[in-house]
């Protein structure tokens, strides 16, 4: 009840739900919510004592939760589309009996305020093996510059939504309309999430970590043929065929 009123949402939680949230809290692995109905959580438990492996008590984690969604996910949440309270090996489990491009949101154990995506794939280094791949999680500073429906529109290997739906046909409503046309001669740039096709060959950083980059609406005169204004240094090849074309000079 007080988490449909936080949310102001009809959407409350699921028995599988709590059961996830009294694991957590009780440093529990069973699944039986028969084995948490008598159980009292101490205050100590609650707020004070740090969850295991991290920095923080289990309420400062799902007050978190609580305020990303509240922020930036109620629509979401509203919608089904967040999985939300599911630990990593749960996920992997259920994207794995699906096809690949399937993928699901749960909340991030190891940041407060997190979500990430999870998502069945091949393996790249090994054929006929299938992996579970996971972003680094999203925050409220990721989502005050990208929405998520819009990161998981830039992402074309998603492709549906846990555990069969498209995910245009849950998500599309959400994505921010197309840039309109050039206003007195300026372009306006925009933001497009990218994972990198060949993160399994790059010597560091993890897997799964997005970045996020400017693209530009192509200017007149410029020719298009393979030009991708969203790749990599593209902004650089971009802004040197337009000053050769002449077209620059109008508008800086």
């Amino acid at each position: 009840m007080k988490y449909r009123a936080e949310m102001h949402s009809g959407r409350g939680l699921t028995d599988d739900n709590l059961v996830f949230l009294a694991q957590k809290a009780f440093t529990s692995s069973s699944n039986n919510p028969e084995d948490y109905r008598n159980m009292t959580i101490s205050w100590a438990q609650f707020n004070r004592e740090n969850l295991p492996g991290r920095s923080f008590t289990f309420w400062q984690w799902f007050d978190g939760v609580v305020e990303l969604m509240k922020k930036h996910l109620k629509p979401h949440w509203n919608d089904g589309a967040i999985l939300g309270f599911v630990n990593k090996q749960q996920a992997q489990d259920m994207l794995l009996s699906k096809t690949n491009g399937t993928f699901l949101l749960r909340f991030s154990d190891s940041e407060i305020g997190g979500i990430t995506i999870a998502w069945a794939a091949e393996n790249p280094n090994k054929l006929g093996e299938r992996l579970v791949w996971n972003l680094l999680p999203y925050t409220t500073k990721d989502f005050s510059i990208r929405s998520l429906a819009d990161r998981i529109s830039d992402l074309n290997h998603l492709l549906f939504l846990y555990p069969d739906k498209p995910k245009d046909e849950v998500f599309a409503k959400y994505y921010t309309p197309p840039l309109s046309k050039a206003v007195d001669g300026y372009v306006k740039p925009q933001i497009k999430q990218v994972v990198p096709e060949n993160l399994w060959g790059l010597s560091s950083g993890p897997w799964g970590s997005p970045y996020s980059m400017f693209c530009f609406p192509m200017p007149t005169g410029v020719n298009q043929r393979n030009i991708s204004t969203c790749s990599a240094g593209s902004y650089v090849m971009l802004m040197t065929l337009w000053f050769m074309s002449g077209s620059a000079t109008e508008h800086v």
